[in-house]
């Protein structure tokens, strides 16, 4: 795909840039404070001092934006700045994966109890870069969260084939970064949540699918969100061209 008509690249804001991040900092503190809605990759770049999240639903990605840009978030003792980064479109295996369940997270039930996060996180680091390693050992049950949902897929389709893990129950568990915004991320306080919109990705890939049929007609403007561009920040503007994941 080599263009795109300006209204369909406003319907693709999915992706967020977070900068001032501390030299140290983790995909998972990234997604210590993510809310609102299943992401398809985090990206870390602490060269630039900074991280992209990408997230499935536009939507889920403008509500988190906004509600963070409101109550503003912490990671490792810095404030974090937020901006819009380059339109995402989604790949067809991307959509296709998303049908089938896919997720970020890998549930395994009913895992050997000698079984320890570091075991997990050396099994399945070769199918990409782990997120978090989580192990709940009265319940025989671990998660591994990886930063890409198609890494993700790739674990869930070979980790079957290694006999360490024969008859276990493996499946994609819930993105972690889906729970409700939390009322202050800065510290990890109150329960409050922002009402995200709870709609199936089949209803979310409908309504993108219309959207497209409407702007294949006539052109479309950019959606009017209080939200503030990365260029408003002083953050240096992307190009003007967008990605496909």
């Amino acid at each position: 795909m080599s263009s795109a008509h300006p209204g369909d690249l406003a319907h693709q804001l999915r992706q967020i840039w977070m900068g001032n991040l501390h030299p140290e900092t983790t995909a998972e503190d990234v997604c210590n404070v993510v809310r609102g809605g299943m992401l398809i990759n985090v990206k870390l770049m602490l060269d630039k001092h900074c991280a992209f999240v990408t997230f499935v639903d536009v939507t889920q990605a403008a509500n988190f934006f906004q509600q963070a840009s409101y109550q503003g978030i912490m990671i490792r003792g810095r404030r974090i700045k937020l901006g819009w980064a380059k339109p995402v479109f989604l790949s067809e295996r991307i959509i296709d994966s998303l049908r089938k369940g896919a997720t970020r997270n890998i549930y395994l039930g009913g895992i050997d109890p000698t079984f320890t996060e570091q075991k997990l996180r050396t099994d399945f680091s070769e199918f990409g870069e782990i997120e978090q390693v989580h192990i709940i050992k009265e319940k025989n049950t671990g998660f591994v969260n990886f930063t890409s949902l198609l890494n993700a897929v790739s674990a869930y389709e070979r980790i079957q084939k290694n006999p360490s893990y024969s008859g276990y129950a493996i499946r994609f568990g819930k993105d972690r970064c889906s729970n409700p915004f939390r009322a202050n991320s800065s510290r990890n306080a109150g329960n409050n949540s922002m009402p995200y919109p709870n709609m199936g990705f089949d209803s979310m890939m409908d309504q993108q699918q219309q959207q497209m049929m409407m702007m294949n007609n006539q052109p479309m403007e950019m959606p009017h969100h209080h939200l503030q561009h990365p260029a408003g920040m002083g953050v240096p503007q992307q190009p003007s061209h967008f990605q496909i994941l």
